[in-house]
């Protein structure tokens, strides 16, 4: 098992709606995915340096592709450019938005391959202090998605163990999160108890792991989630795809996307 992870945080009035979330897949589905991923930007994405040539045709192509720089097939799945306000105006006013349709078969086909989304949901006063505690531990929103993320997988595939892997571009030069979590799982009492999770991360380039870019995607849509339902409405038609890969109780209560509630 697989679990791509990313954070996601957005100013609202005065505090921050922060998503820590992404998508656990089976490791031998993960060749599914690459192969689905390849597809899609050869079908839907095109490079933009053709407006600088033939307008026209740019313009008829970006009806129903997306444009980017230079080859599409090393383009990345990004929220900030398939899921921008932009292109939910697009949507909303126009019609299918090129990049919504992207985001929209590639979560199709996630959800044929077994993924199940993650997420922990959360108001803070100051995101940089939430996601950097000053004591040096793992914050309380990766603490408990790795939770439940242990008890998904000793629930439904016991025996087997679930590697974490996150965004090096993301985190950038400060790579505390990954020491924050390896101390974590093994140290700490409740850490040590998660005997699913493998207490080695790894840090990928998202330019190179489809994983982690569809993390992103997944996380966008957790935090967009948070808001009210007007604002929320041109992504939720997305937002109920990810929510239908979540692991749910037997009581049918959703088990793996947790809302942290303000004390």
């Amino acid at each position: 098992m697989v679990l791509f992870l990313d954070e996601s945080y957005e100013k609202v009035d005065q505090c921050y709606h922060l998503a820590v979330g992404g998508v656990m897949i089976p490791a031998h589905r993960y060749r599914h995915l690459l192969a689905c991923a390849h597809r899609l930007k050869a079908e839907r994405f095109f490079d933009g340096a053709l407006a600088q040539s033939d307008r026209a045709a740019f313009d008829a192509l970006r009806r129903t592709r997306v444009p980017v720089q230079g080859n599409p097939l090393e383009a990345e799945f990004k929220a900030t450019k398939l899921l921008s306000p932009g292109a939910a105006r697009h949507h909303v006013t126009v019609g299918p938005a090129p990049g919504f349709v992207v985001v929209a078969e590639l979560l199709d086909e996630l959800a044929g391959l077994e993924a199940v989304t993650f997420g922990t949901l959360s108001e803070v006063a100051d995101v940089q202090v939430a996601l950097h505690p000053i004591d040096g531990s793992l914050p309380r929103q990766y603490r408990f998605l790795l939770e439940r993320a242990n008890g998904y997988v000793e629930r439904k595939h016991p025996g087997r163990v679930a590697t974490v892997v996150l965004d090096t571009v993301h985190l950038g030069s400060d790579l505390s999160l990954v020491r924050r979590t390896s101390d974590f799982l093994f140290r700490a009492e409740k850490g040590r108890s998660m005997r699913n999770i493998l207490p080695a991360p790894l840090c990928v380039d998202s330019a190179s792991a489809v994983g982690v870019q569809i993390a992103d995607l997944v996380v966008s849509l957790l935090r967009r989630a948070m808001a009210p339902a007007v604002a929320r409405a041109p992504w939720q038609a997305l937002i109920d795809k990810v929510y239908r890969m979540a692991s749910r109780q037997e009581d049918g209560k959703i088990y793996s996307i947790y809302r942290i509630y303000r004390k």
